[in-house]
């Protein structure tokens, strides 16, 4: 698989936390892009491109960082009265708030409709906060490469089990380490499932969006919000 060559940047090759990545493709390599085994990278973070010492064609893929599993939501307890102004992380990085911010859906399509831009509660901050899947009950599917499959880390029936419990498809028991181009796959380790929601309401932006699960590849849990009467 690895022979003697340069690693390069996956660039558009790779996925990210919304959009789907897009496999190589030129004529020396029609194998690669007929391996039925090898799926577009997923959302969330997956794969990247082995290139010859020449850096001119593609001769193997490698398993990149998966994106991490999210941090679970916390129990949050609040008051009746209380207005809680909670917000995701900002999704602009460059300052840029006057461009259009597109929403993505589920599977990785950009959508129609633009994200909203506002000023923090309280404060002359600007954000434009982060429409994170689970939090909106989606728990999207992950899929992980079996390149080094039990031997990386961050792979294996025991590591995915550990992050996802009775989640996981048993189908990952059956999981085996490529050992040559014909045998590298892209693997299902959970499907798509619904997840319980907090009841949440920003009073700012009327969305559920702001507590519960982080954002990464592998979400999880929203945890628990709730109103407790009996506080002042």
């Amino acid at each position: 698989m690895c022979n003697d060559g340069i690693y390069r940047n996956a660039g558009g090759d790779a996925a990210s936390y919304f959009t789907n990545g897009e496999l190589p493709y030129n004529e020396y390599m029609h194998n690669y892009a007929y391996n039925a085994n090898i799926t577009k990278p997923q959302a969330g973070g997956q794969g990247g491109t082995f290139y010859d010492s020449t850096d001119s064609y593609v001769i193997g893929f490698f398993p990149s960082g998966s994106g991490g599993k999210a941090g679970n939501g916390g129990n949050v307890v609040v008051s009746k009265d209380s207005k809680v102004y909670a917000y995701n992380g900002d999704r602009i990085t460059n300052g840029d708030y006057s461009s259009p911010i597109y929403d993505y859906d589920k599977n990785g399509n950009r959508l129609s409709s633009t994200c909203y831009v506002l000023k923090k509660h309280g404060t002359n901050e600007q954000t434009s906060p982060l429409k994170i899947f689970a939090q909106a009950g989606i728990l999207r599917k992950v899929y992980y490469m079996n390149l080094s499959w039990g031997v990386k880390e961050t792979s294996g029936w025991n590591y995915f089990y550990n992050i996802f419990g009775d989640q996981i498809e048993q189908s990952v028991k059956n999981i085996t380490e490529a050992t040559n181009y014909a045998t590298v796959a892209n693997c299902l380790i959970r499907d798509e499932k619904n997840v319980g929601t907090t009841g949440y309401t920003n009073p700012e932006t009327k969305d559920c969006y702001g507590i519960g699960s982080g954002a990464g590849y592998m979400e999880v849990s929203n945890g628990t919000y709730k109103i407790d009467k009996n506080l002042n």
